[in-house]
C-alpha cells in the first residue's frame, strides 16, 4: 500500500514498510546510547577536565544525532514544519530522562540533572540546525532540480 506524503514543495511516495524503516536508525541509535550508559565507570577521586569535556561532548553528539534521526523519521511520516521539530525535541528529552534513570541502576554511574540539561541543549541545537540550514538547503535543492528538469524537457 502506497501513501502520498505531501510537503510544501514536493510529494514523496512511501510505503508503510518504508515509513517504518525510517524509525530503525532512531531505535538503533537509542540502543547505542543505552549501551554507552550501561558501561561501568571507575570511581574518580579528582575531576579531570579533559575527561569531563570528552564525556559531555559525547552527550552533545549523541543527542544531536538522535534528534536529527527523529526529525528525518517524522518528515518521512508526513509530519512537517515545527510540529516535527517539537516531536523530535520532546522524544529526545524523554529519552534523556529515561537514560539518566537507567544509569541509577548501573554500578559506578549516577543520574545527573546536568547531563539531562546538556542533552536538552544538544536536542535544541539539532532542531535549530535543522530548521535554519537543512530545510532551506533542501528547498534550494528542489528549486535547482526543477530548473534542471525544465532544461531537459
Amino acid at each position: 500500500m502506497t501513501k502520498t506524503v505531501k510537503t510544501k514543495k514536493t510529494m514523496i511516495r512511501l510505503t508503510v514498510k518504508q515509513k517504518l524503516l525510517l524509525w530503525l536508525p532512531v531505535i538503533a541509535w537509542m540502543f547505542v546510547i543505552f549501551y554507552f550508559s550501561s558501561m561501568q565507570t571507575p570511581a574518580v577521586t579528582r575531576v579531570l577536565w579533559t575527561e569531563f569535556v570528552i564525556k559531555k561532548t559525547a552527550h552533545v553528539i549523541e543527542y544531536f544525532i538522535l534528534t536529527t534521526l527523529t526529525l528525518r523519521a517524522c518528515l518521512g511520516w508526513g509530519v512537517v514544519g515545527k510540529r516535527s521539530s517539537i516531536i523530535a525535541f520532546w522524544l529526545s528529552v524523554v529519552f534523556a530522562l529515561t537514560d539518566e534513570f537507567h544509569q541509577s541502576f548501573t554500578p559506578g554511574r549516577e543520574p545527573k540533572v546536568r547531563d539531562v540539561v546538556i542533552d536538552v541543549f544538544a536536542s535544541g541545537l539539532a532542531v535549530v540546525f535543522w530548521l535554519k540550514y537543512v530545510l532551506p538547503a533542501k528547498e534550494r535543492f528542489w528549486l535547482l532540480a526543477k530548473k534542471v528538469m525544465f532544461l531537459y524537457t
